[in-house]
């Protein structure tokens, strides 16, 4: 009984870290592409 209860919990857990981790990871692969979008926006002005 006990043991059932934490399986399910593990599951529920480790759904929501990868949900948050793939979150996290396609969040920052778009902040970087707004960083270097930026940069060759300078790049370009500077020259």
């Amino acid at each position: 009984m006990c043991n059932k209860y934490i399986q399910i919990y593990t599951v529920i857990i480790l759904d929501y870290m990868r949900r948050i981790i793939k979150h996290m990871i396609i969040h920052k692969m778009a902040s970087e592409k707004e960083a270097v979008k930026t940069q060759m926006m300078k790049n370009s002005t500077q020259k």
